[in-house]
């Protein structure tokens, strides 16, 4: 009974995913995920009490492991990057394949939760991305006093990542291409235009 009860739960939080992602947060109703998931809508109050809820379980994983990337970041804070390092070059990896493995979900934190309760969400990982990048930037300027980055540049290089990240998890891109075109956007977000180049780039 228990197994059924957590394949019926699933079943509804996969079930709105797919219907969030196809015609966005408000079109959405309870009756369409009922009739997809094929879900009695009373049996779906049994486990959630609103589509705000269902629309959250649908990003709390998620919402945690970027939490937690955060605080990793936090971890870091006194440490200058090194980009070209093996390490970091496995970090960037591990983070386009988590977007790749999770582009519904990215895109509903994104993109979808505009016009409901959750639009705060993306306003705050920005604000604590444009944290984590103001710190790197203030600690390579102090080691090199080269990397004089005004904070509004800074905001719109990372208002730009995630447009990125809105596009490429909105439309029907392959593995590969996303893989590819977040590659050429770190490349450019590093170096600038020269970061197309092959002499500078990241990624080759």
């Amino acid at each position: 009974m228990q197994i059924q009860k957590e394949d019926i739960r699933e079943n509804i939080i996969e079930t709105s995913k797919l219907l969030f992602f196809e015609k966005g947060y408000i079109k959405t109703k309870i009756s369409d995920i009922s009739k997809k998931s094929g879900i009695p809508v009373g049996n779906i109050y049994n486990y959630f009490d609103s589509k705000d809820s269902i629309f959250y379980t649908c990003i709390e994983n998620t919402l945690k492991i970027i939490d937690k990337w955060f605080l990793e970041q936090e971890k870091k804070k006194n440490m200058i990057l090194d980009f070209h390092s093996e390490l970091i070059l496995k970090e960037l990896d591990d983070m386009i394949d988590f977007i790749i493995n999770n582009k519904v979900e990215i895109n509903l934190i994104f993109n979808i939760s505009y016009g409901t309760n959750f639009e705060y969400i993306p306003e705050k990982i920005l604000k604590r991305y444009f944290e984590v990048g103001k710190n790197q930037m203030s600690l390579m300027n102090y080691k090199n006093n080269n990397y004089n980055i005004s904070n509004f540049i800074l905001k719109q290089l990372i208002s730009l990542y995630f447009r990125v990240l809105v596009e490429v998890t909105s439309n029907d891109y392959s593995k590969e291409e996303i893989k590819n075109i977040l590659k050429e956007l770190i490349n450019f977000l590093y170096s600038g235009s020269y970061g197309l180049l092959k002499d500078l780039k990241i990624y080759h």
